[in-house]
C-alpha cells in the first residue's frame, strides 16, 4: 500500500517547523523553569545551612560567657571572704600589738565635754514669764536635746 497523503509543500513544512520551535521553547522554558527551581531551593538550603551555623556559635558563645560568668561571681565570693577576714577585729588587734607594738591602756579616762555653754540668766526670764510659755520653753528644751542616760 502507498499512501499519498504527504505533502511537501512550503506550508506543511512550515507547520513542521512551527510546532517543532514551540515544542522547543516550550523544552527551554520547562528546563529555565526547573535550574531556577533549583536555584531558589539551594540558595535556601544555603541560608539555612548559615543559620545552624551562626545560632550554633552563639551558643558556643553564649556557654562560654556563662563560663566566665560562674568564675568572675567564684572570685567574687572569694574576695569577699578575703575582705571580711581582713577586716576582722581580732587580725587587727593581732597586727595591732605584734607589729606596731601597742598595748591596752593601764588606766581608762572618761572626760565628758558639756557642749552647751551655761547662758546667763537675767531677771525677767524666769520671774516675768507666764506659766503657759515656761512649760513651752521647757518642753521645746528637753525635745532639742538629748542627754547621756536619758534614752533608755
Amino acid at each position: 500500500m502507498i499512501q499519498n497523503d504527504y505533502s511537501y509543500g512550503y506550508s506543511s513544512l512550515k507547520k513542521q517547523i512551527s510546532t517543532e520551535k514551540r515544542r522547543k521553547r516550550a523544552n527551554i522554558k520547562l528546563m529555565l523553569n526547573f535550574i531556577l527551581t533549583l536555584v531558589l531551593i539551594g540558595l535556601i538550603v544555603i541560608a539555612y545551612i548559615g543559620q545552624s551555623l551562626y545560632i550554633t556559635h552563639l551558643n558556643y558563645q553564649l556557654l562560654e560567657l556563662k563560663k566566665d560568668l560562674n568564675q568572675l561571681k567564684e572570685d567574687n565570693h572569694h574576695l569577699n571572704i578575703q575582705l571580711a577576714q581582713k577586716r576582722s577585729l581580732a587580725r587587727i588587734e593581732e597586727i595591732a600589738r605584734t607589729k606596731l607594738h601597742m598595748i591596752e591602756p593601764e588606766k581608762v579616762e572618761i572626760v565628758v565635754l558639756n557642749d552647751r555653754e551655761k547662758e546667763p540668766e537675767t531677771p525677767l526670764k524666769n520671774k516675768d514669764k507666764v506659766f503657759f510659755a515656761k512649760v513651752i520653753d521647757d518642753l521645746l528644751e528637753r525635745i532639742g536635746t538629748v542627754k547621756a542616760g536619758e534614752l533608755n
